[in-house]
């Protein structure tokens, strides 16, 4: 959807493809369980870190669930991966991802309402406790259970919104990668006004990234300027794969 045009004649209507942005939800649980016994004998603070971690992670599914799709780096509404080098743009390839051999890195532009990758939530995780001594489980198993249940899917959004580098962490390739998202085009030729402000890494480049942004000189000692040009979140969840 680019931007508004002249109006001569009828109206040019576009149209916006469904199935380009669908987004696939799946069902997800976890559950634990705990003997009857230990409630009655006062050992539940035993297990209450275990109820703790699942009440943590079902808080994190679902960042988890993006990570692995941006990793996993399934096809753009172009039907090209998400991240390519033969992305359609006005009748040539574009592309938003470079090779390499080091971890990968990424650069974002969060600021549209179209974000990079999407999100589908269906049923929000919802914690159930089966403690009620006429439970039929704790009838028959004599044990409490806690089940999480969650149904959701993440997606891909705009190609044009996010770049992979495998490349060097460095000020050139971080310039190159800004350049080529600034530049992107609609069909009309028109700037899709890309400001890229997130850059996404993983644990293995945090010291890189804290070298290119984080002081005022570069090594050589003359003035860096990229010092807190851009937002830096490091991410556990990426492998740099």
């Amino acid at each position: 959807v680019g931007p508004l045009r002249e109006w001569k004649g009828s109206r040019i209507i576009e149209s916006v493809m469904r199935s380009s942005t669908e987004i696939t939800t799946k069902k997800y649980e976890k559950t634990i369980s705990i003997p009857v016994e230990d409630e009655e004998d006062d050992n539940l603070d035993v297990y209450m870190p275990s109820i703790r971690y699942l009440a943590q992670q079902t808080a994190n599914w679902r960042s988890q669930q993006v990570h692995k799709a941006i990793e996993a780096n399934g096809n753009a509404y172009d039907d090209q991966p998400f991240f390519s080098t033969t992305h359609p743009e006005l009748g040539a390839n574009a592309s938003n991802y470079s090779a390499g051999a080091n971890p990968a890195w990424y650069v974002l532009d969060t600021s549209k309402p179209i974000q990079p990758w999407l999100w589908g939530n269906r049923v929000a995780p919802k914690m159930t406790p089966r403690t009620a001594p006429d439970d039929p489980h704790v009838f028959d198993r004599d044990e409490y259970i806690w089940g999480v249940r969650a149904r959701g899917g993440a997606g891909y959004g705009l190609w044009q919104t996010a770049y992979k580098s495998k490349t060097a962490l460095d000020a050139a390739n971080f310039e190159s990668v800004v350049t080529a998202m600034r530049a992107r085009r609609d069909d009309q030729s028109e700037t899709l006004d890309i400001t890229p402000n997130l850059l996404l890494i993983p644990p293995q480049l945090e010291w890189d990234a804290k070298r290119l942004f984080g002081r005022s000189t570069t090594a050589d000692g003359a003035e860096n300027i990229h010092e807190g040009g851009i937002r830096v979140l490091v991410s556990n969840r990426l492998t740099g794969a």
